[in-house]
């Protein structure tokens, strides 16, 4: 999913887990950028 974002709006996520995905895309983007 890192690399194909159109694979997770595929998805039919709810508010909670989209809440949740975001957080952790969040915390990798940012262990990256160290």
């Amino acid at each position: 999913w890192l690399r194909r974002p159109e694979l997770l709006n595929a998805l039919a996520l709810t508010k909670e887990q989209r809440k949740l995905l975001e957080e952790f895309q969040q915390e990798h983007q940012a262990l990256q950028q160290r």
